[in-house]
């Protein structure tokens, strides 16, 4: 990737309310923060979406387990 063509992750139209990074044209799944120290997700591509429902199913299975395992 060359400079010219390189994404401007800091691109005030790109992150909605400061804080979520929105670009269907980026085909990242993560991006680095735009302030702080740590990574953000790309809304705008659909793998992000499969990945946060992912987490939820686990989150999910996680407390059926809890709650099978200690009646």
């Amino acid at each position: 990737m060359t400079a010219s063509s390189a994404l401007d992750y800091d691109d005030d139209e790109l992150w909605r309310l400061g804080v979520f990074y929105v670009n269907r044209e980026d085909s990242s799944v993560v991006v680095p923060r735009r302030f702080g120290i740590g990574w953000a997700m790309n809304w705008g591509n659909p793998k992000s979406w499969g990945l946060a429902a992912l987490l939820v199913a686990a989150i999910a299975a996680f407390v059926v387990l809890v709650e099978v395992l200690f009646r």
